[in-house]
């Protein structure tokens, strides 16, 4: 099964991952980075939104024209705007403990009455303190990921509540696939997601099944 989907992601990564767009993207998570290093402790709205902009900045799939997008519904419209209505002071809390401390197992008080701060925004956190060691979770993310292991279906589940245990299942699958098929941070995102629309097209795991 590895050498099988391993085969079928190197053809992703021919069609989606041009050396030009992940180098973008590089840079944009830098500067996204560095907006939340140097304003912690005293997180604006303003702040906040440089912060979106710099994580939802990609490129087109032929790394060409520069576009926001990337985490496409995570900060579309709805989301932003009740992202924007969130007291920036409990925002700064709950950013502080993820991105300073790791502390997982403070998010789900944390992020009580904060609209539009769902698992996605939350894991980026982790994602930009350590992209090594950490993955964005996502809905779709995760559907492409029970593409390739449908047998850990029950391992997890995309829900609001216990983030720390329903993320950290996540986060060691996808990085058992970012080892078997050794991606890069900025591949996994890209990857997954072209896996859930390609078994959502197809109506099979297909990919998955090949031995």
């Amino acid at each position: 099964m590895v050498s099988a989907i391993c085969h079928h992601i190197t053809k992703i990564l021919a069609e989606h991952c041009p050396e030009a767009r992940i180098e973008y993207r590089k840079q944009c998570e830098q500067k996204a980075r560095d907006i939340l290093s140097g304003s912690l402790g005293r997180l604006t709205h303003e702040a906040v939104e440089d912060f979106l902009n710099a994580l939802d900045s990609d490129t087109d799939r032929a790394g060409g024209s520069k576009r926001l997008g990337r985490f496409h519904p995570l900060l579309s419209v709805p989301n932003r705007e009740n992202i924007r209505k969130c007291d920036p002071k409990n925002l700064d809390a709950l950013f502080s403990a993820v991105f300073r401390s790791e502390a997982l197992d403070k998010v789900d008080v944390l992020r009580q009455g904060l609209k539009g701060v769902g698992n996605g925004l939350i894991s980026s956190l982790l994602y930009l303190k350590n992209p090594d060691k950490y993955n964005i979770f996502l809905g779709t993310l995760s559907k492409g990921l029970l593409t390739v292991y449908p047998d850990k279906r029950s391992t997890f589940n995309y829900s609001r509540d216990q983030f720390d245990k329903n993320y950290s299942a996540f986060n060691d699958l996808v990085n058992r696939l970012r080892s078997e098929c050794s991606l890069v941070p900025q591949q996994v995102d890209i990857v997954l997601t072209v896996l859930a629309e390609e078994a959502e097209e197809t109506g099979s795991y297909c990919y998955a099944r090949e031995t």
